[in-house]
């Protein structure tokens, strides 16, 4: 599996164990949304995977995202590294933000994904998913290598 397999895989998973508030969506169809932002393998990937597949039990759309005000319509995030656009914006959206590394955390995101002894892990924001209205699974809290403490 190439690691932009796995990172789709992790991106796909985490969405069914965090608990989105009712208001997250206009009605019972409405579709869950996840937006990709500057990497086209991951949009592709994620499109592939969600072909027939369903999330939160609805139907799932993957878009492309170019820029943070577009995201504010989105139900999960994902920004590939490098990219420094800045999180705090969606912050009290209910959005679950995934992207590489501590900088990610930093920025306000809430899972960030890291490479340790060749195996993706990640690190779980705990209280950028409460101020965004979320609620992680103990089981995903259990999994992180590590609840990221904001301002360490």
């Amino acid at each position: 599996m190439t690691p932009e397999t796995a990172r789709a895989k992790y991106v796909a998973a985490f969405g069914s164990y965090v608990e989105w508030p009712a208001n997250a969506f206009a009605d019972a169809t409405a579709p869950f949304v996840i937006g990709v932002m500057d990497d086209e393998p991951m949009l592709r990937l994620l499109e592939s995977g969600f072909k027939t597949g369903r999330l939160q039990g609805r139907p799932v759309e993957v878009k492309r995202i170019d820029n943070i005000l577009q995201a504010a319509h989105v139900h999960l995030l994902y920004t590939p590294e490098g990219n420094t656009a800045p999180l705090r914006p969606l912050g009290a959206l209910p959005i679950l933000t995934i992207g590489p590394g501590i900088g990610f955390l930093d920025r306000g995101g809430i899972i960030g994904l890291l490479l340790r002894d060749e195996q993706l892990r990640f690190e779980l924001n705990t209280k950028a998913a409460e101020r965004s209205g979320l609620k992680v699974s103990a089981k995903l809290q259990q999994l992180a290598l590590r609840n990221y403490e904001e301002g360490h």
